[in-house]
């Protein structure tokens, strides 16, 4: 008999090439799973660098009543602002590839109200 051992050969061979492709699924599954943490803390920052814009935003506007836009560095993001239009400002913050808007009324040099808004109005 020629063919003594092929079925063993063909079993190991299908049972490696089934464990490899496992073993690579589980990868890049977790090496995904890693960039989605990283994106999640980007936007995080990116949110807060757009919330702290609308404080340096209210102390602008304590000063002068007029707001020309600016792009402020943040942390290791940065953040934009401009005026909508009477106490109403507009900011967006950024860090990485993610990227936040918000809009906030200000009055008397105090944020007294922020929302994120989903589109840029800058």
């Amino acid at each position: 008999m020629k063919h003594q051992g092929f079925i063993a050969l063909i079993s190991v061979m299908v049972i490696g090439l089934t464990l490899l492709a496992l073993t690579a699924a589980a990868s890049s599954r977790a090496l995904f799973a890693g960039f989605d943490a990283v994106n999640m803390i980007g936007a995080a920052e990116a949110r807060e660098a757009a919330r702290s814009c609308t404080e340096v935003a209210a102390l602008m506007l304590a000063r002068d009543s007029r707001i020309a836009s600016t792009t402020i560095a943040v942390s290791e993001g940065n953040c934009s602002i401009s005026a909508a239009g009477g106490d109403t400002v507009l900011v967006s913050g950024a860090r990485g590839s993610a990227r936040v808007y918000g809009k906030a009324a200000v009055k008397n040099g105090v944020v007294t109200q922020y929302e994120e808004i989903p589109t840029a109005s800058l």
